[in-house]
């Protein structure tokens, strides 16, 4: 286990499960995450995005996306919605319904089934849509096997009873179904989102140099010392 220095106390954590090996990130209550990509272009690579922040301590990839990197559904960051929510059932991972939105609110973070979102009465900061919705209210999603031959590298985020969130990416190739358990039964998140598969990367300041791929949306975390930018949230109905 790596873990940061006291003043901020996140720690980054090798764990094994059901043979094979994950890197876990878990941010505290007190601890802050942005989402950065569609406001500025520059920081669509985790290294990008790590320089432009230079506070910020992790970087992961959050939502998938089309080509030119726009955003596949809900996009939000600092209160602005640069894409909306995606309600269609689509090809692929993110047509696998229920899928869902990570978000951060004055409240805390949530993951949260889209179409919930969408009802939903409370503000967003920062949000990105993906799917499938990995775990529900501690149910895996129902077309999750155990012995399925899909394997790839893939990343999620899970939030857990206490509010702390979960960042996760696998090491290697892992099915669906074991990203999930990792998440509900190892990690007590009883809801998870997968963000995206193959491509997936995590980088602190030190491994940035790595990290060269191109996404839609990197998440960021920040130490619990700092002062938050100046965000006004927007209503989940301004997202539809």
């Amino acid at each position: 286990m790596l873990t940061l220095t006291a003043a901020f106390a996140l720690e980054i954590t090798d764990v094994a499960w059901k043979g094979d090996r994950y890197t876990v990130v878990r941010v505290d209550p007190e601890d802050r995450m942005e989402l950065v990509g569609q406001r500025d272009a520059a920081e669509r690579t985790l290294a990008g995005a790590l320089a432009a922040h230079p506070d910020a301590r992790v970087a992961m990839n959050a939502g998938m996306y089309h080509v030119g990197h726009v955003p596949v559904g809900l996009h939000v960051e600092r209160g602005m919605p640069y894409a909306p929510v995606e309600p269609r059932a689509l090809d692929g991972n993110f047509g696998m319904l229920p899928n869902g939105v990570f978000e951060m609110t004055p409240d805390g973070p949530a993951v949260v089934e889209t179409r919930a979102w969408v009802a939903g009465p409370r503000d967003t900061l920062y949000a990105t849509q993906s799917g499938p919705l990995l775990v529900a209210d501690g149910e895996l999603h129902p077309a999750l096997r155990p012995d399925s031959s899909n394997r790839r590298i893939r990343n999620a985020v899970g939030v857990d009873a206490d509010g702390r969130s979960w960042l996760v990416v696998s090491r290697g190739e892992v099915r669906f179904h074991d990203l999930a358990t990792l998440l509900r039964d190892r990690l007590g998140c009883p809801d998870a989102l997968y963000l995206d598969g193959t491509v997936s990367e995590l980088a602190t300041p030190e491994t940035a140099a790595l990290a060269s791929r191109t996404f839609s949306g990197v998440l960021l975390v920040f130490p619990a010392n700092q002062d938050r930018p100046d965000v006004t949230s927007f209503s989940r109905n301004a997202g539809r």
